[in-house]
């Protein structure tokens, strides 16, 4: 099963994101958001993931949890000129517990060179999170450029 498609826009980029479970659908966003950034992130298999941080991030929904995520993930890569393709969930409450989606994830990158992409944010525009028949589960995102 591919993991994402570049989806057609006029000025920023949109992907729909695709996965067997929530947790499989957040998994491939921040792996198609590291491609985006550079290239190399498909050849992060052959890449030591030397660089690592761990996040805890709360939001009123799956939606925003996605965002928030990806957001929180963007400003490391631009800090530490890295892309992160790897991500480890220590725990994961898309759904919400009392009121609240949340999740705690290891995440794993590397340095680069240079950005393929200049990603400002992953935006809110366009999000949509759905689970077609068959329970795979896909997402709208549109990262401002």
């Amino acid at each position: 099963m591919k993991k994402f498609e570049i989806l057609e826009h006029k000025a920023d980029i949109k992907i729909k994101v695709i996965g067997s479970s929530l947790e499989e659908l957040f998994k491939n966003a921040v792996w198609a958001m590291a491609q985006i950034l550079s290239a190399e992130a498909a050849k992060s298999e052959f890449k030591i993931q030397n660089l690592k941080f761990k996040i805890k991030v709360k939001s009123a929904d799956r939606e925003i949890l996605l965002v928030d995520f990806l957001n929180d993930i963007l400003g490391e890569s631009q800090i530490n000129q890295a892309i992160y393709p790897e991500v480890r969930f220590l725990d994961f409450q898309p759904e919400g517990v009392q009121g609240m989606a949340y999740l705690k994830a290891e995440i794993s990158g590397y340095p680069i060179e240079r950005f393929d992409e200049d990603v400002k944010a992953v935006t809110y525009h366009d999000l949509n999170i759905h689970q077609k028949e068959g329970g795979i589960w896909e997402a709208t995102i549109l990262f401002d450029v």
